[in-house]
């Protein structure tokens, strides 16, 4: 982190805890997108695609595996839905982001599609890392076999990013 830390402009570099032992933003309001981007590219520079997949997938199952190991955990398994998740995506991507729109459409009792739209924060990191955590979520709801496939993209001059979500 110091080191990415160290090749930040002035602006940037007052947002990050350089001596934290991980990525630590400091804790205030919204943090500049500009800065997302900075860290998934040094996180991800020399990457493939697959490798940045494989990394999210890993990240992110393990994030909602320590954030529902408790009665979190519980509720996720056993009273939430695909179709709940979908109703909630929105406020939950609000929660996290100033730009974009969410949307989550369950189309059949074993597919999703997913939809962000207007997301001026885009990154194409940022974007697979969206999609392996709405994964990881649809795991712990005891969704199996979760697969997605990525339909459209504002990396590959799309309008909106789009996935389709499938489960067993």
């Amino acid at each position: 982190m110091r080191s990415i830390a160290q090749h930040l402009p002035d602006d940037l570099r007052a947002c990050l805890d350089p001596d934290a032992p991980g990525i630590r933003l400091l804790a205030s309001s919204w943090y500049p997108a500009r800065l997302a981007h900075l860290i998934l590219d040094a996180l991800s520079e020399g990457l493939t695609e697959q490798q940045i997949q494989t990394m999210s997938r890993d990240a992110t199952r393990d994030i909602v595996k320590r954030g529902t190991s408790s009665i979190y955990g519980f509720v996720l398994r056993r009273l939430i839905t695909p179709e709940m998740y979908a109703l909630s995506v929105a406020r939950l991507w609000r929660q996290w982001h100033d730009t974009g729109d969410r949307e989550v459409r369950v189309t059949s009792a074993t597919t999703a599609q997913s939809k962000v739209l207007r997301w001026g924060g885009h990154h194409p990191v940022l974007c697979t890392i969206t999609i392996e955590t709405m994964c990881a979520v649809f795991e712990a709801m005891g969704c199996k076999s979760v697969t997605w496939q990525r339909t459209a993209c504002v990396a590959r001059g799309a309008k909106e990013c789009a996935t389709l979500l499938e489960w067993k």
